[in-house]
């Protein structure tokens, strides 16, 4: 039996909202980060992507586009697709 390919059983909102979290964190603007993903793929960029479309969890991203985000954003694919512990400043919210 063949293992399910995690980039198909994430649910789109969650990995969506991990995206924008990881754009934000990387103090892009949506348009900043835009710009930088069609420079990093040039003509492998895809026809309709958008953005916004991928951070509301409406469109799946290819492979080749999340591992381009994940060098925009200086973060790891784990990060994206796993759960992260809380920050630091959560943390000390709770002190």
């Amino acid at each position: 039996m063949e293992e399910p390919v995690i980039l198909e059983t994430i649910d789109p909102v969650l990995l969506g909202t991990r995206l924008q979290a990881a754009r934000k964190a990387a103090k892009l603007s949506i348009i900043e980060a835009r710009s930088k993903l069609i420079r990093a793929l040039g003509d492998r960029f895809p026809d309709g992507l958008t953005l916004y479309q991928l951070e509301a969890g409406e469109q799946r991203p290819a492979p080749h586009v999340l591992i381009a985000l994940s060098g925009i954003y200086s973060c790891s694919l784990h990060d994206l697709f796993h759960e992260q512990p809380e920050s630091i400043e959560e943390v000390k919210k709770h002190d």
